[in-house]
């Protein structure tokens, strides 16, 4: 089980802030609303949950029997706006407001570097292809589908950062999932092994042949396959514990550019919406510690550590209501 959609953890983390500052929160147990009374006022905040539905995730605002997960609070039910909506969309405000993007197209790959292929408005990867040579651009099988782009592959740490009102309040980064050689075994059988779930095998030979290997070569003693390049994959072991690095890159230089970029990313969003809300970037960091922003999450999971921010906003002292 993971960090962030573990509810205890989300617990913890607004008891701890409540009862720090002689303040209350109580959870109805129907609806999973909270609701927190602290320096003279009182709110609620509303859950969000995941669903299993065909083998994919989605994420619902209210609790019912076929919840399978829960993913965090928030003050508002669900919102999005275009930049949120439409992933070409952030990338062009993105890149006019002076935030690293890769290049981007609907028409061909856009360099001659490797690319990749993903849908305009998916979420949760669906429908992400790659990576694949520059010399695959126009081959049958890097051809796009209806509502899908070209964009260039950027290799490196895969990272996500969490904001509330434009701040910056936490950060997971990690690198891509790699599966070792054992000289014995075949990257088919290494990753049957690894994987959480049954592996992609398309995806996974598009990754092999990328890097220039074969599933079913036996692997060297020591050598590494890179298993995929997207967050959170089912070749990530489950981690218990808090990956939030922020404290270490407050005064880094990946950490400026995640700091720049929230206030950016704010005002991207429409005036009615953008009052108290909690968003997410996608990133990759590349060897350089150079940010390369993908896309902008209305609805994400709320990481815990995104409560001391929020409720310091929503509670300010010395004026209640």
């Amino acid at each position: 089980m993971y960090y962030v959609p573990t509810i205890l953890n989300h617990l913890k983390a607004v008891h701890k802030l409540v009862r720090g500052q002689r303040g209350g929160a109580r959870v109805d147990v129907e609806s999973l609303v909270l609701e927190v009374s602290l320096r003279g006022r009182t709110r609620q905040f509303q859950p969000q949950f995941t669903i299993s539905r065909e083998q994919r995730i989605e994420y619902r605002p209210w609790f019912g029997p076929d919840v399978s997960g829960f993913i965090g609070w928030r003050p508002y039910f669900p919102r999005s706006w275009p930049l949120s909506a439409d992933k070409p969309s952030f990338k062009d405000y993105a890149r006019s407001n002076g935030l690293r993007v890769p290049p981007g197209s609907a028409v061909a790959p856009p360099d001659e570097r490797p690319f990749i292929i993903k849908g305009k408005q998916s979420s949760f990867g669906v429908g992400m292809r790659g990576p694949f040579p520059a010399g695959d651009a126009g081959a049958p099988h890097a051809a796009l589908a209806p509502q899908q782009f070209y964009e260039t592959y950027v290799a490196g740490r895969i990272a996500k950062a969490w904001y509330w009102n434009g701040c910056w309040a936490a950060l997971e980064l990690r690198p891509p999932p790699r599966l070792l050689g054992d000289g014995r075994q075949t990257w088919r059988q290494l990753a049957q092994g690894r994987c959480r779930i049954a592996p992609d095998w398309s995806a996974l030979e598009t990754m092999a042949h990328f890097q220039g290997v074969k599933l079913d070569d036996i692997s060297a003693e020591g050598a590494s396959l890179q298993a995929d390049f997207k967050y959170g994959t089912p070749y990530d072991p489950g981690c218990t514990t808090n990956e939030n690095v922020i404290d270490g890159h407050r005064d880094s230089l990946i950490g400026r550019q995640f700091a720049d970029a929230g206030p950016i990313c704010l005002a991207g969003i429409p005036e009615s919406l953008r009052d108290g809300v909690v968003f997410t970037l996608d990133a990759i960091v590349d060897d350089q510690d150079a940010v390369w922003f993908l896309e902008m999450n209305a609805n994400p999971m709320v990481h815990p550590d995104v409560y001391p921010v929020m409720l310091d906003s929503l509670f300010p002292p010395g004026r209640p209501s």
